[in-house]
């Protein structure tokens, strides 16, 4: 499923970290998303605000 994440996070140079990348991610892993901006809550609220209705996102800074 595409949900377009990367594209709403472009102003903060999104860039998909850990398993995934280093092509040893299995179905339990999850996805990590590492940003840049100039203060946490700014990049949290864009996915926060349009994704959080699902039952398994979450977000940890």
């Amino acid at each position: 499923m595409r949900c377009g994440l990367m594209e709403k996070l472009a102003a903060f140079d999104p860039r998909v970290a850990g398993t995934l990348p280093l092509g040893i991610a299995t179905q339990a892993c999850n996805i990590d998303i590492l940003a840049h901006a100039p203060g946490a809550h700014a990049v949290s609220a864009v996915p926060f605000d349009r994704h959080s209705h699902g039952s398994k996102f979450f977000i940890r800074q």
